[in-house]
Order: C-alpha cells, then structure tokens, then sequence
C-alpha cells in the first residue's frame, strides 16, 4: 500500500503547478473544476478509503491522511474537497450492506457529501 500511496503523491505533486495556476478561477466559480475532478479520480483520490471488497484501495486513515495533506498544501479548499470526498467512503461503512453495495455498484470512485 506504500507504493501506491507514494505513486498518488507523485501524481499531485506533478500537478502542483496547475492547480496553482487556477486558483482564482477555482475561487471564483466557488467549485472545483470538473477536470479537476476527474484528475484526482484517476489518481484514486476518491477510492482511498473505499474497502477492496468494492474496489478501493482500502488504505489505513494515516496513508490517506498524507494524501490529503500534500492536496491540502497545494490549495486549501481542494483539501478540504478531497477530504470531504474520499471521506464520506468511512460513513457510507455504516449503511446497511445492501444500500452499501448498491451505493458502490458503479464503481468505488463515488463522491458522497452532506450534512445534517
């Protein structure tokens, strides 16, 4: 799991630059780009915590934490967004298992927020 971890490090490092480049639009549209989105989808950004049994990378939440953090530095919002997002995949483990499968059924890079 190490290996991949540092391979998802790698990958937003190597983004680092861009990300910064639009952080006034990102600002200003109040909301990550949709690109964005599918960027750190390919990278597994939302998969992270996400069990093997579904498809994720079932990574420990210290693992997931440093790829939070180096996403973090980058931007704060995005951080935020990201740990928002792969999150939600730790409270989705508390449905009962037939609404937990359907909720991965597409796939394990599913993005689930909200509040109550």
């Amino acid at each position: 799991m190490t290996h991949e971890v540092d391979r998802m490090l790698d990958e937003i490092r190597k983004l680092a630059p861009s990300i910064r480049t639009r952080a006034a639009e990102i600002e200003a549209a109040r909301r990550m780009p949709s690109d964005l989105v599918e960027t750190l989808k390919a990278i597994g950004i939302y998969r992270m915590f996400v069990p093997r049994s579904h498809g994720g990378m079932e990574l420990d939440l210290p693992k997931g934490l440093r790829v939070i953090v180096e996403l973090a530095k980058i931007d704060g919002s995005l951080g935020w967004t990201a740990m928002i997002a792969s999150g939600s995949a730790l409270i989705a483990s508390l449905l009962n298992i037939r609404t937990y499968d359907q909720v991965y059924e597409g796939g394990p890079d599913v993005i689930l927020a909200g509040s109550s």
